[in-house]
């Protein structure tokens, strides 16, 4: 078959367009047909054309049995579980009129196993520094999020596996990020030189040496210049000061009292399914 040949969904022989159509194993589908397949089926390209027919005709059949579906129970996963306690019957949907959806009606004795996954991802947490620049703390600060997936296992002829999310939104936790001041002293010592005149010199009016022949000459009288000193002063000051530092700390996200929930909520379903 050419790219630009007409092309005929094998199971209702409606035409396709040009960049339409999902494949099968020995033929191709239109996307009207590939909608009415089971929201858990995932193995569409391995399946021939007969082995889609017979599922498109189950699907038929399994919208009789969603209109016939007396709901007892709703339990709040994402999407919901719908429980009929007397038929002994479940499906899993969101949808305000399940026929709208036609979601799988499996019995609750159909479910083989079940298998929590708990999905966790973790963000650094930072501040900005004097530049305005992303800075991180030292030790490292984290943030958690964490997810609660229910995995249920089935024995079913197009599907093994539908899995719900237990919480509604993600369950956060974070490390402790906390600001201690620290009281100190601060000794500021300041050195100040001061120039003094040293002791007075009297003028010598013989202009005497300390050479002794130069002293039976008389000169005239020199006048020395008095000489200074400096003199070093230290002025020591104490104060009390508050240095502000940071404290991390690391938080146990298992022991957040959200995820202690989630997993006794867990807990309980999966007992639920594994009493039938």
């Amino acid at each position: 078959m050419g790219l630009f040949d007409k092309k005929y969904c094998d199971i209702c022989g409606a035409k396709i367009g040009l960049l339409g159509g999902k494949k099968l194993e020995d033929g191709i589908l239109c996307k009207e047909c590939a909608g009415k397949l089971s929201p858990w089926f995932n193995d569409r390209k391995n399946s021939t054309v007969e082995e889609i027919r017979g599922q498109l005709a189950y699907r038929e059949e399994n919208l009789e049995a969603v209109k016939a579906f007396n709901t007892t129970r709703v339990i709040q996963t994402n999407p919901k579980i719908l429980l009929d306690e007397d038929a002994g019957k479940f499906m899993i949907t969101d949808a305000n009129i399940p026929a709208h959806e036609n979601p799988d009606v499996l019995e609750l004795a159909q479910v083989s196993d079940t298998n929590l996954r708990i999905d966790e991802s973790r963000s650094e947490i930072t501040y900005e520094d004097a530049e305005g620049k992303k800075a991180s703390y030292d030790p490292k600060a984290y943030s958690y999020a964490h997810n609660f997936y229910l995995d249920i296992y089935v024995n079913h002829p197009y599907f093994n596996c539908m899995t719900v999310r237990l919480n509604d939104g993600r369950i956060l936790s974070e490390d402790e990020v906390r600001e201690v001041v620290i009281p100190q002293k601060e000794v500021t010592r300041t050195v100040t030189h001061t120039t003094v005149p040293a002791e007075p010199i009297r003028d010598d009016p013989y202009g005497r040496s300390s050479t002794p022949s130069s002293n039976l000459r008389r000169k005239e009288p020199v006048r020395t210049t008095p000489p200074t000193t400096t003199r070093a002063h230290t002025v020591t000051v104490t104060k009390e000061v508050n240095r502000k530092t940071v404290e991390i700390y690391p938080v146990d996200p298992t022991r957040n009292p959200a995820y202690l929930d989630m997993l006794d909520f867990a807990k309980d379903l999966q007992s639920y399914f594994a009493q039938f």
